[in-house]
């Protein structure tokens, strides 16, 4: 199998001498551009470049963050992401253009300090599993859609996909741009209601409605509305029949196991007025 390392830290350098001592046929070694260093800051190389230049075999270099140089003969070849800036739970969307007959395989790897960094080649690594690997299609694009795993720690992640016409072998291998994603700190997580009308004659019947903040759907809500009934929907309808004060609440759980207890509404409900 031919292998293209990603990594950057003196944390996957290990990794890299295993794979050197098993004989592993890496093509490429792909590490993060020289760094100021030290107390002059003058401009060093990575672990893993060192690493690298001792062990044999070429490796590439991004020109700036995030973006690596084209190799020979890029054109509209590309990877882009949507959005760039996200938090867990959110929908992420992969595309990579390239020409059919060819093969995308999507690798990422964290930028992060105190995170991982991915010495992952072309396996997709812990944090976001198999990011996605498929044909290009007739239009030229490979789309993967993927949501921000939950409890994934804030960071950047730099992604990459590599082109290739024969995914068991790597012949032809190309590496595209890279991309990064910045994800965010989760927010709080706070539930309200309301419910109108709040008071009049039975039988009553009261549209309550929730707005929620924060939080990773999908949303669990669990409805009391004081007469030992419940409602399991975002925004239900209940009619009071018999004259009483009730206190309705609504708890929502997120994708987190996150749980909120909303404010509570009184719903106030009188005997029919006499004809």
């Amino acid at each position: 199998m031919r292998l293209v390392f990603f990594g950057t830290s003196a944390f996957a350098v290990p990794s890299l001498e295993r794979l050197v001592e098993r004989r592993a046929q890496i093509v490429c070694r792909r590490t993060q551009p020289d760094r100021p260093q030290g107390r002059g800051q003058q401009l060093g190389p990575s672990p893993v470049k060192l690493a690298a230049q001792r062990l044999g075999p070429r490796v590439a270099e991004p020109e700036g963050r995030g973006a690596p140089t084209p190799p020979p003969g890029f054109g509209t070849e590309g990877l882009t992401i949507s959005p760039t800036t996200a938090s867990p739970g959110d929908p992420l969307t992969l595309t990579v253009v390239g020409r059919p007959g060819q093969v995308a395989i999507i690798a990422f790897s964290t930028q992060n300090s105190g995170a991982r960094v991915g010495s992952l080649g072309l396996a997709l690594g812990p944090d976001f599993g198999a990011v996605g690997a498929g044909p290009i299609n007739a239009l030229g694009v490979f789309l993967v859609t993927r949501a921000v795993p939950a409890g994934l720690p804030p960071g950047s992640y730099f992604f990459q996909a590599a082109l290739t016409t024969d995914a068991n072998t790597l012949r032809d291998l190309t590496l595209t741009n890279g991309v990064s994603l910045v994800v965010g700190a989760r927010g709080s997580f706070s539930a309200s209601v309301a419910g109108q009308p709040t008071a009049g004659a039975a039988p009553l019947t009261v549209a309550f409605t929730s707005t929620l903040t924060g939080g990773v759907a999908p949303y669990l809500y669990a409805w009391t509305f004081g007469d030992g009934t419940t409602s399991t929907v975002a925004n239900p309808r209940k009619t009071y029949s018999a004259p009483g004060v009730y206190l309705v609440t609504l708890t929502v759980t997120d994708a987190e196991a996150r749980t909120v207890v909303s404010n509570p509404v009184t719903i106030i409900v009188l005997r029919d007025s006499p004809s």
